[in-house]
């Protein structure tokens, strides 16, 4: 399975539950401005910082794949993080993977987690 192979990688970096932030925690992590120009959020909504622009995301995406691509040995395995229980646009099952599936044949899998932070707990949909 995806999600077992993509635990055994984690374990194998060093950072085996994903503890955040990843860049600070991970001996191996990539960051770099994903937006650009491009707001995060939509203009065209009166709750502005609720909506998400689809086109800060599709950027998002496409600059994440150029990095990912040009790795001297691109991975093989991506794993994307959503939160189905979010309130609000842009959230769970309205997230569209429609920007998703137009970069990559996405997702293969799925797996749901419940994620102690705390006192607050809260399920992650991990998309493989």
């Amino acid at each position: 399975m995806l999600s077992e192979r993509f635990d055994n990688l984690l374990i194998r970096i060093g950072n085996p539950t994903l503890e955040h932030p990843v860049f600070y925690k991970c001996p191996v992590a990539i960051r770099f401005e994903i937006g650009g120009e491009t707001p995060v959020y939509s203009d065209a909504s009166l709750l502005r910082d609720t909506v998400v622009n689809s086109q800060y995301i599709g950027a998002s995406l496409q600059r994440a794949k150029a990095i990912y691509s040009s790795l001297p040995q691109p991975p093989n395995l991506l794993r994307i993080d959503t939160h189905p229980n979010e309130d609000g646009p842009g959230y769970g099952n309205g997230l569209d993977l429609s920007v998703l599936q137009n970069l990559v044949s996405f997702p293969h899998e799925q797996r749901e987690q419940q994620i102690n932070d705390g006192d607050e707990q809260y399920m992650v949909l991990q998309l493989y």
